[in-house]
């Protein structure tokens, strides 16, 4: 049986730790052709993209995942995402 010094040890170097965004974006009309109108991450606006696979292939390529939220209706759709990655550390 392990002891608990050797115990924590072990949780801590198991750990895993993530790295988060907050994303909230509206497209054009209908959303059809994924044209972003407004693109805001961590509250901040964004204006790199012009659509919203653009959006996510860049950041998919940097290695986040997204985790849907939902949305949410009034006069235009409004979507909500968590995009998460995890925070590797080489030793």
């Amino acid at each position: 049986m392990l002891n608990k010094t050797q115990s924590q040890s072990n949780m801590s170097a198991s750990k895993r730790q993530f790295q988060f965004l907050n994303v909230r974006y509206q497209l054009m009309g209908r959303g059809i052709t994924g044209e972003i109108s407004t693109l805001y991450v961590n509250g901040q606006q964004v204006k790199d993209f012009d659509t919203i696979d653009k959006f996510y292939n860049a950041m998919g390529q940097q290695g986040w995942e997204i985790r849907p939220l939902g949305m949410k209706q009034e006069d235009v759709y409004t979507f909500f995402v968590v995009m998460q990655r995890e925070i590797i550390e080489y030793e």
